[in-house]
Protein backbone atom coordinates (compact mmCIF):
# COMPACT_ATOMS: atom_id res chain seq x y z
CA UNK A 1 0.00 0.00 0.00
CA UNK A 2 2.89 1.97 0.35
CA UNK A 3 6.84 2.04 -0.32
CA UNK A 4 9.68 2.55 1.90
CA UNK A 5 10.83 6.08 1.58
CA UNK A 6 13.60 7.52 3.95
CA UNK A 7 13.94 11.18 5.06
CA UNK A 8 15.87 13.37 3.15
CA UNK A 9 16.54 16.35 4.57
CA UNK A 10 17.88 17.82 1.18
CA UNK A 11 14.14 17.74 0.15
CA UNK A 12 11.91 17.43 2.34
CA UNK A 13 9.48 19.64 1.29
CA UNK A 14 8.58 17.39 -1.61
CA UNK A 15 9.01 13.82 -0.68
CA UNK A 16 6.98 12.17 2.36
CA UNK A 17 9.06 9.90 4.13
CA UNK A 18 6.96 6.38 4.89
CA UNK A 19 7.22 2.97 5.52
CA UNK A 20 6.55 -0.09 3.60
CA UNK A 21 3.25 -0.82 4.21
CA UNK A 22 1.46 -4.14 3.23
CA UNK A 23 -2.53 -4.82 3.31
CA UNK A 24 -5.15 -6.67 2.26
CA UNK A 25 -9.08 -7.54 2.69
CA UNK A 26 -12.01 -9.53 1.99
CA UNK A 27 -15.54 -8.47 1.47
CA UNK A 28 -18.31 -11.51 1.66
CA UNK A 29 -22.13 -10.52 0.51
CA UNK A 30 -25.25 -12.44 0.12
CA UNK A 31 -28.15 -10.44 -1.63
CA UNK A 32 -31.97 -11.62 -2.39
CA UNK A 33 -34.77 -9.44 -3.70
CA UNK A 34 -34.23 -6.51 -1.86
CA UNK A 35 -33.04 -7.88 1.05
CA UNK A 36 -28.96 -7.58 1.61
CA UNK A 37 -26.08 -8.34 4.18
CA UNK A 38 -22.27 -7.76 3.89
CA UNK A 39 -19.29 -8.60 6.24
CA UNK A 40 -15.60 -7.17 5.93
CA UNK A 41 -12.59 -7.78 7.35
CA UNK A 42 -9.41 -5.13 6.59
CA UNK A 43 -5.90 -5.40 8.27
CA UNK A 44 -2.44 -3.41 7.24
CA UNK A 45 1.03 -3.09 9.11
CA UNK A 46 4.15 -1.25 8.34
CA UNK A 47 7.34 -2.84 8.25
CA UNK A 48 9.35 -1.23 11.08
CA UNK A 49 12.74 -2.10 9.69
CA UNK A 50 11.84 -0.50 5.72
CA UNK A 51 13.04 3.62 6.59
CA UNK A 52 17.24 3.56 7.38
CA UNK A 53 16.96 7.74 8.40
CA UNK A 54 13.69 8.93 10.14
CA UNK A 55 12.65 12.60 10.22
CA UNK A 56 13.99 14.70 13.28
CA UNK A 57 10.61 15.45 14.95
CA UNK A 58 9.55 11.69 15.05
CA UNK A 59 6.56 12.45 13.44
CA UNK A 60 6.96 8.68 11.40
CA UNK A 61 6.15 5.53 13.25
CA UNK A 62 5.08 2.20 12.24
CA UNK A 63 1.40 1.40 12.45
CA UNK A 64 -0.42 -1.65 12.52
CA UNK A 65 -4.26 -1.74 11.51
CA UNK A 66 -7.37 -4.22 12.01
CA UNK A 67 -10.65 -2.92 10.27
CA UNK A 68 -13.84 -5.19 10.83
CA UNK A 69 -17.43 -4.16 9.41
CA UNK A 70 -21.24 -5.16 8.84
CA UNK A 71 -23.53 -3.51 7.24
CA UNK A 72 -27.26 -4.85 6.18
CA UNK A 73 -30.42 -3.68 4.62
CA UNK A 74 -34.14 -5.52 4.35
CA UNK A 75 -37.90 -3.64 3.04
CA UNK A 76 -40.55 -4.43 5.20
CA UNK A 77 -44.16 -4.31 3.57
CA UNK A 78 -42.62 -3.15 0.44
CA UNK A 79 -42.76 0.44 1.04
CA UNK A 80 -40.26 0.32 4.01
CA UNK A 81 -36.87 -0.34 3.73
CA UNK A 82 -34.21 -0.40 7.22
CA UNK A 83 -30.33 -0.28 6.42
CA UNK A 84 -27.54 -0.02 8.51
CA UNK A 85 -23.70 -0.92 8.81
CA UNK A 86 -21.24 -0.47 11.48
CA UNK A 87 -17.31 -0.95 11.03
CA UNK A 88 -14.97 -1.27 14.32
CA UNK A 89 -11.14 -0.33 13.73
CA UNK A 90 -8.26 -1.50 16.27
CA UNK A 91 -4.86 0.72 15.41
CA UNK A 92 -1.66 0.32 16.96
CA UNK A 93 -0.37 4.00 16.23
CA UNK A 94 3.17 3.12 17.33
CA UNK A 95 4.30 -0.60 17.26
CA UNK A 96 6.99 0.72 19.10
CA UNK A 97 5.11 2.03 22.34
CA UNK A 98 4.27 0.47 25.64
CA UNK A 99 1.37 2.60 26.81
CA UNK A 100 -1.53 1.48 25.79
CA UNK A 101 -4.98 3.45 25.26
CA UNK A 102 -8.57 2.82 24.12
CA UNK A 103 -11.25 5.06 22.85
CA UNK A 104 -14.87 5.20 21.51
CA UNK A 105 -16.04 1.54 22.98
CA UNK A 106 -14.80 1.59 26.42
CA UNK A 107 -12.25 3.19 29.34
CA UNK A 108 -12.63 0.13 32.06
CA UNK A 109 -9.70 -1.46 31.37
CA UNK A 110 -10.29 -4.07 34.14
CA UNK A 111 -13.19 -5.21 32.67
CA UNK A 112 -12.77 -4.50 28.97
CA UNK A 113 -12.04 -7.61 26.60
CA UNK A 114 -9.99 -5.55 23.96
CA UNK A 115 -7.69 -5.03 27.06
CA UNK A 116 -5.00 -7.65 25.87
CA UNK A 117 -4.32 -6.03 22.39
CA UNK A 118 -0.75 -4.75 21.89
CA UNK A 119 0.11 -2.29 23.55
CA UNK A 120 -0.22 1.52 21.83
CA UNK A 121 -3.77 0.22 21.18
CA UNK A 122 -6.29 2.41 20.50
CA UNK A 123 -10.04 1.34 18.98
CA UNK A 124 -12.63 3.10 17.10
CA UNK A 125 -16.40 2.55 16.36
CA UNK A 126 -18.81 4.46 13.71
CA UNK A 127 -22.28 3.46 12.51
CA UNK A 128 -25.48 5.02 10.68
CA UNK A 129 -29.11 3.51 10.96
CA UNK A 130 -31.53 4.64 8.68
CA UNK A 131 -35.32 4.06 8.26
CA UNK A 132 -37.38 5.10 4.74
CA UNK A 133 -40.58 5.13 3.52
CA UNK A 134 -41.06 5.20 -0.70
CA UNK A 135 -44.27 5.51 -2.57
CA UNK A 136 -43.70 6.26 -6.34
CA UNK A 137 -44.16 9.99 -5.66
CA UNK A 138 -42.79 10.71 -2.77
CA UNK A 139 -40.28 8.91 -0.12
CA UNK A 140 -38.32 10.03 2.99
CA UNK A 141 -35.87 8.79 5.26
CA UNK A 142 -35.18 9.16 8.73
CA UNK A 143 -31.00 8.71 9.29
CA UNK A 144 -28.52 8.69 12.33
CA UNK A 145 -24.52 8.63 11.91
CA UNK A 146 -22.06 8.76 14.65
CA UNK A 147 -18.06 8.91 14.06
CA UNK A 148 -16.02 8.25 16.97
CA UNK A 149 -13.27 10.87 17.44
CA UNK A 150 -10.30 10.42 15.62
CA UNK A 151 -11.68 6.98 13.74
CA UNK A 152 -8.98 6.37 11.78
CA UNK A 153 -8.30 2.94 9.43
CA UNK A 154 -5.01 2.67 7.19
CA UNK A 155 -7.22 2.02 4.42
CA UNK A 156 -8.30 4.89 3.35
CA UNK A 157 -6.15 8.34 3.33
CA UNK A 158 -8.80 11.00 5.19
CA UNK A 159 -12.20 10.03 7.33
CA UNK A 160 -14.50 12.37 8.44
CA UNK A 161 -14.35 11.94 12.70
CA UNK A 162 -15.48 13.65 15.51
CA UNK A 163 -19.50 13.86 14.52
CA UNK A 164 -23.00 13.02 14.93
CA UNK A 165 -25.69 13.63 12.64
CA UNK A 166 -29.91 13.33 13.10
CA UNK A 167 -30.78 13.53 9.33
CA UNK A 168 -34.32 13.79 7.66
CA UNK A 169 -34.25 12.99 3.82
CA UNK A 170 -37.18 13.56 1.84
CA UNK A 171 -38.01 13.18 -2.10
CA UNK A 172 -40.60 13.05 -4.65
CA UNK A 173 -41.11 13.30 -8.35
CA UNK A 174 -42.99 15.16 -10.80
CA UNK A 175 -44.23 15.31 -14.59
CA UNK A 176 -43.98 11.60 -15.07
CA UNK A 177 -40.28 11.69 -13.58
CA UNK A 178 -39.05 15.10 -15.02
CA UNK A 179 -38.40 17.01 -12.52
CA UNK A 180 -36.57 14.99 -9.34
CA UNK A 181 -36.09 17.26 -6.25
CA UNK A 182 -34.48 15.58 -2.79
CA UNK A 183 -33.12 17.28 0.33
CA UNK A 184 -31.79 15.91 3.55
CA UNK A 185 -31.47 18.36 6.75
CA UNK A 186 -30.87 18.02 10.22
CA UNK A 187 -28.41 18.42 13.07
CA UNK A 188 -24.53 17.93 13.16
CA UNK A 189 -22.73 17.94 16.26
CA UNK A 190 -18.75 17.57 17.32
CA UNK A 191 -17.01 17.20 21.07
CA UNK A 192 -18.48 13.25 21.20
CA UNK A 193 -15.85 12.49 24.27
CA UNK A 194 -15.87 16.63 25.81
CA UNK A 195 -12.26 16.49 25.00
CA UNK A 196 -12.30 19.58 23.24
CA UNK A 197 -12.53 23.32 24.41
CA UNK A 198 -15.71 23.80 22.59
CA UNK A 199 -18.54 22.51 20.63
CA UNK A 200 -20.30 23.15 17.32
CA UNK A 201 -23.44 22.21 17.13
CA UNK A 202 -25.52 23.38 13.52
CA UNK A 203 -28.02 22.84 11.01
CA UNK A 204 -27.02 20.94 7.84
CA UNK A 205 -28.21 20.14 4.64
CA UNK A 206 -28.62 19.14 1.26
CA UNK A 207 -30.33 19.22 -1.49
CA UNK A 208 -30.42 18.13 -5.35
CA UNK A 209 -33.11 19.07 -8.21
CA UNK A 210 -32.46 17.55 -11.75
CA UNK A 211 -34.91 18.33 -14.31
CA UNK A 212 -35.17 17.59 -17.91
CA UNK A 213 -37.10 19.49 -20.04
CA UNK A 214 -36.79 17.49 -23.19
CA UNK A 215 -34.79 14.01 -24.00
CA UNK A 216 -31.98 16.86 -25.07
CA UNK A 217 -31.62 18.96 -21.98
CA UNK A 218 -30.73 17.85 -18.60
CA UNK A 219 -30.27 20.18 -15.72
CA UNK A 220 -28.86 19.82 -12.38
CA UNK A 221 -28.34 21.85 -9.00
CA UNK A 222 -26.98 20.83 -5.90
CA UNK A 223 -26.39 22.41 -2.57
CA UNK A 224 -24.80 21.22 0.96
CA UNK A 225 -22.97 22.07 3.91
CA UNK A 226 -21.91 18.64 5.39
CA UNK A 227 -18.26 18.47 6.39
CA UNK A 228 -16.65 17.02 3.62
CA UNK A 229 -12.85 16.63 2.25
CA UNK A 230 -11.11 18.29 -0.83
CA UNK A 231 -7.56 17.29 -2.17
CA UNK A 232 -6.79 19.80 -5.09
CA UNK A 233 -4.18 18.01 -7.14
CA UNK A 234 -3.63 18.18 -11.44
CA UNK A 235 -6.08 15.15 -12.40
CA UNK A 236 -3.41 13.53 -14.33
CA UNK A 237 -1.32 13.76 -11.30
CA UNK A 238 -3.07 12.59 -8.01
CA UNK A 239 0.17 10.43 -5.98
CA UNK A 240 2.21 13.67 -6.30
CA UNK A 241 3.14 15.24 -2.86
CA UNK A 242 4.16 18.72 -2.73
CA UNK A 243 3.24 21.79 -0.43
CA UNK A 244 3.90 23.95 -3.45
CA UNK A 245 0.89 22.75 -5.49
CA UNK A 246 -1.53 20.83 -3.29
CA UNK A 247 -4.02 21.85 -0.68
CA UNK A 248 -6.19 20.08 1.79
CA UNK A 249 -9.54 21.45 2.54
CA UNK A 250 -10.97 19.78 5.80
CA UNK A 251 -14.24 21.57 6.30
CA UNK A 252 -16.39 22.53 3.93
CA UNK A 253 -19.47 24.57 5.53
CA UNK A 254 -20.93 25.67 2.37
CA UNK A 255 -21.04 23.89 -1.91
CA UNK A 256 -22.96 24.68 -4.49
CA UNK A 257 -22.54 23.28 -8.32
CA UNK A 258 -24.95 23.18 -11.40
CA UNK A 259 -24.46 20.80 -14.42
CA UNK A 260 -26.14 21.60 -18.49
CA UNK A 261 -25.98 18.94 -20.67
CA UNK A 262 -27.27 19.85 -24.11
CA UNK A 263 -27.38 16.51 -26.54
CA UNK A 264 -28.40 16.49 -30.05
CA UNK A 265 -27.62 14.97 -33.29
CA UNK A 266 -29.09 11.74 -34.48
CA UNK A 267 -29.58 8.48 -31.98
CA UNK A 268 -27.29 6.56 -33.48
CA UNK A 269 -24.47 9.56 -33.96
CA UNK A 270 -24.93 11.95 -30.95
CA UNK A 271 -23.01 14.78 -29.86
CA UNK A 272 -23.21 15.98 -26.64
CA UNK A 273 -21.82 19.62 -24.68
CA UNK A 274 -21.83 19.67 -20.58
CA UNK A 275 -20.93 22.62 -18.47
CA UNK A 276 -20.23 21.41 -14.80
CA UNK A 277 -19.68 24.30 -12.11
CA UNK A 278 -18.91 24.15 -8.71
CA UNK A 279 -18.12 26.47 -5.79
CA UNK A 280 -17.15 25.61 -2.14
CA UNK A 281 -16.73 28.04 0.81
CA UNK A 282 -14.61 26.91 3.86
CA UNK A 283 -14.48 28.08 7.25
CA UNK A 284 -11.96 27.04 10.31
CA UNK A 285 -13.16 28.21 13.61
CA UNK A 286 -11.14 27.84 16.93
CA UNK A 287 -11.54 29.46 20.32
CA UNK A 288 -8.90 31.99 19.45
CA UNK A 289 -10.68 34.33 17.27
CA UNK A 290 -7.23 34.97 15.65
CA UNK A 291 -6.86 31.53 14.09
CA UNK A 292 -9.96 31.55 12.23
CA UNK A 293 -9.71 31.43 8.76
CA UNK A 294 -12.07 31.46 5.45
CA UNK A 295 -10.70 29.61 2.00
CA UNK A 296 -12.45 28.62 -0.99
CA UNK A 297 -12.16 26.52 -4.18
CA UNK A 298 -14.05 26.63 -7.55
CA UNK A 299 -13.82 24.11 -10.41
CA UNK A 300 -15.19 24.45 -13.61
CA UNK A 301 -15.39 21.82 -16.51
CA UNK A 302 -16.66 21.88 -20.19
CA UNK A 303 -16.75 19.51 -22.75
CA UNK A 304 -17.72 18.07 -25.78
CA UNK A 305 -18.21 14.53 -26.99
CA UNK A 306 -18.88 12.50 -30.09
CA UNK A 307 -19.81 9.12 -31.46
CA UNK A 308 -19.02 7.88 -34.61
CA UNK A 309 -20.97 4.62 -35.06
CA UNK A 310 -19.77 2.74 -38.06
CA UNK A 311 -15.92 2.81 -37.00
CA UNK A 312 -17.46 2.68 -33.18
CA UNK A 313 -15.52 5.14 -31.85
CA UNK A 314 -16.02 7.94 -29.49
CA UNK A 315 -14.44 11.20 -29.23
CA UNK A 316 -14.32 14.02 -26.39
CA UNK A 317 -12.79 17.11 -25.46
CA UNK A 318 -12.30 18.75 -22.48
CA UNK A 319 -11.23 21.85 -20.21
CA UNK A 320 -10.76 21.81 -16.53
CA UNK A 321 -10.10 24.81 -14.46
CA UNK A 322 -9.55 25.14 -10.56
CA UNK A 323 -8.70 27.95 -8.46
CA UNK A 324 -8.54 28.31 -4.92
CA UNK A 325 -7.91 30.56 -2.42
CA UNK A 326 -7.02 30.42 1.62
CA UNK A 327 -4.87 32.57 3.84
CA UNK A 328 -1.64 33.62 2.55
CA UNK A 329 -2.03 31.31 -0.91
CA UNK A 330 -4.03 31.45 -4.28
CA UNK A 331 -3.65 28.74 -6.85
CA UNK A 332 -5.27 28.20 -10.10
CA UNK A 333 -4.85 24.78 -12.54
CA UNK A 334 -5.96 24.96 -15.84
CA UNK A 335 -5.90 22.57 -18.61
CA UNK A 336 -7.28 20.52 -21.55
CA UNK A 337 -7.28 17.15 -22.13
CA UNK A 338 -8.66 14.74 -24.97
CA UNK A 339 -10.03 11.10 -24.89
CA UNK A 340 -10.22 8.56 -27.68
CA UNK A 341 -12.16 5.67 -26.99
CA UNK A 342 -12.60 2.47 -29.74
CA UNK A 343 -13.95 -0.87 -29.87
CA UNK A 344 -12.54 -4.06 -31.55
CA UNK A 345 -13.17 -7.75 -31.77
CA UNK A 346 -17.12 -7.17 -32.16
CA UNK A 347 -16.81 -4.95 -29.19
CA UNK A 348 -15.20 -7.39 -27.10
CA UNK A 349 -12.33 -5.44 -26.77
CA UNK A 350 -12.50 -1.49 -25.64
CA UNK A 351 -9.55 0.62 -26.28
CA UNK A 352 -9.08 4.41 -24.89
CA UNK A 353 -6.29 7.40 -25.40
CA UNK A 354 -6.24 10.00 -23.04
CA UNK A 355 -3.80 12.97 -23.45
CA UNK A 356 -4.17 15.59 -20.32
CA UNK A 357 -2.05 18.87 -20.03
CA UNK A 358 -2.26 20.65 -17.01
CA UNK A 359 -0.32 24.02 -15.99
CA UNK A 360 -0.98 25.56 -12.13
CA UNK A 361 0.41 28.71 -10.07
CA UNK A 362 0.71 29.27 -7.01
CA UNK A 363 0.67 32.71 -5.37
CA UNK A 364 1.37 34.13 -9.06
CA UNK A 365 4.46 31.81 -9.64
CA UNK A 366 4.18 29.24 -12.37
CA UNK A 367 5.01 25.58 -11.25
CA UNK A 368 5.79 22.77 -13.25
CA UNK A 369 3.09 21.89 -16.29
CA UNK A 370 2.21 18.13 -16.45
CA UNK A 371 1.89 16.00 -19.78
CA UNK A 372 -0.08 12.63 -18.89
CA UNK A 373 -0.61 10.25 -21.86
CA UNK A 374 -2.85 7.47 -20.96
CA UNK A 375 -3.62 4.12 -22.98
CA UNK A 376 -6.46 1.78 -21.95
CA UNK A 377 -7.72 -1.91 -22.74
CA UNK A 378 -10.33 -3.81 -21.56
CA UNK A 379 -11.13 -7.45 -23.35
CA UNK A 380 -13.88 -9.12 -22.08
CA UNK A 381 -15.24 -12.02 -24.25
CA UNK A 382 -19.08 -13.29 -24.42
CA UNK A 383 -19.97 -15.17 -21.24
CA UNK A 384 -19.77 -18.96 -21.32
CA UNK A 385 -21.02 -22.06 -19.83
CA UNK A 386 -17.96 -21.41 -17.24
CA UNK A 387 -18.13 -17.78 -16.30
CA UNK A 388 -17.03 -14.45 -18.18
CA UNK A 389 -13.55 -13.41 -18.09
CA UNK A 390 -12.14 -9.82 -18.49
CA UNK A 391 -8.64 -8.43 -18.33
CA UNK A 392 -7.66 -5.06 -18.22
CA UNK A 393 -4.36 -2.84 -18.63
CA UNK A 394 -3.74 0.85 -17.81
CA UNK A 395 -0.42 2.44 -19.04
CA UNK A 396 0.29 5.94 -18.08
CA UNK A 397 3.36 8.17 -19.02
CA UNK A 398 3.34 11.54 -17.12
CA UNK A 399 6.09 14.39 -17.68
CA UNK A 400 6.56 16.66 -15.55
CA UNK A 401 8.64 19.85 -17.06
CA UNK A 402 11.08 21.92 -15.07
CA UNK A 403 10.26 25.24 -13.60
CA UNK A 404 11.28 27.85 -11.36
CA UNK A 405 10.72 25.53 -7.79
CA UNK A 406 10.96 22.05 -9.16
CA UNK A 407 13.35 19.59 -12.04
CA UNK A 408 12.24 17.57 -14.22
CA UNK A 409 10.27 14.42 -13.72
CA UNK A 410 8.85 11.87 -15.68
CA UNK A 411 6.77 8.56 -14.22
CA UNK A 412 5.54 5.31 -16.00
CA UNK A 413 2.54 3.62 -14.15
CA UNK A 414 1.28 0.44 -15.59
CA UNK A 415 -2.01 -1.51 -14.31
CA UNK A 416 -3.22 -5.00 -14.88
CA UNK A 417 -6.44 -6.91 -13.46
CA UNK A 418 -8.10 -9.52 -14.43
CA UNK A 419 -11.70 -11.25 -12.99
CA UNK A 420 -13.88 -14.19 -13.40
CA UNK A 421 -17.55 -13.48 -12.85
CA UNK A 422 -19.19 -17.36 -12.55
Amino acid sequence: MKKAIDYDVLNSSSVIPSYKRMGYGLKVGYEEGSGSISVNIFTASDVENSVHQLPPDGSLHPMQNMALGISGRTSLFKQITLQGEYSFSILNGDTRMLNQQSDSITTDTDNDPLSTLAPGTRTFDAYSLGIGYQTSPFGIMLQYERVAPDYQTLGAYYFNNDMENFTIAPGFRLFEGRLSVTGNAGIQKNNLDKSRESTTKRWVGAGNITFNPSDKWNLGMNFSNFSTYTRMRPLADPFFQNELDSLNFYQITNQIGGLVNYTFGTKESPHSVMLNLSNQKVAETSPDAENNSKSGFISANASYSHIFPKPALSVSFSYNMNASRAPAMKSFYKGPALNVSKTFLDKTLRTGLVLAWNQNTMNGQKGSPVMSNGLNLVYSPEKSAGGKHTLTFNLNLLQRFPSETQEKRSEITGNLNYSFTF
